[in-house]
């Protein structure tokens, strides 16, 4: 399969590198992590940055860093990062992709802009009620909720992705 991810509200620009050499944020790295095993495992993976608008493509530890003018194969499933904000624009461009938002923060009504009837990947079960709520006080209906915990590594030693 081909994945597309798309990080919208970055503030930097990153690849494994910056991990391994640099302080960097927790949806940052789990993008990487969760990026690096879908390539180990064979998929197609690309990482799209709001702020690599000029970036050349180039291949990281198995993942492709493109730009906005990039090719990169067109994705199976494209991954909308924090953000719904540009999902009918990447629905528009690739309507026969699934795409899904990952959320690592907390939702507020802005949050909830764009989104129409999609499936939402969130960290726990505390972090899903308090989207569920959210939603709900916007009359937004989401296809589906999943909740998949972060993906840790401590002194070398990784951690399972949880699921529910």
């Amino acid at each position: 399969m081909n994945f597309l991810f798309v990080d919208n509200a970055c503030y930097k620009s990153y690849t494994y590198h910056t991990l391994r050499t640099e302080a960097l944020g927790g949806s940052e790295a789990s993008l990487l992590r969760v990026a690096k095993v879908l390539a180990l495992r064979g998929h197609d993976v690309s990482v799209l940055q709001h702020t690599d608008a000029h970036r050349r493509a180039g291949l990281v530890e198995g993942i492709r860093h493109v730009a906005f003018e990039s090719e990169f194969p067109s994705p199976d499933v494209v991954v909308h990062c924090r953000t719904g904000l540009f999902i009918d624009g990447w629905r528009d461009g690739f309507p026969n992709a699934r795409h899904v938002m990952w959320t690592q923060d907390f939702f507020t009504a802005e949050s909830t802009e764009g989104l129409n009837n999609e499936e939402i990947i969130c960290l726990s079960s505390a972090h899903k009620t308090q989207i569920e709520k959210v939603l709900a006080a916007n009359n937004v209906q989401p296809k589906a909720i999943h909740t998949i915990a972060n993906p840790v590594e401590v002194d070398g030693m990784r951690y399972p992705i949880e699921r529910t």
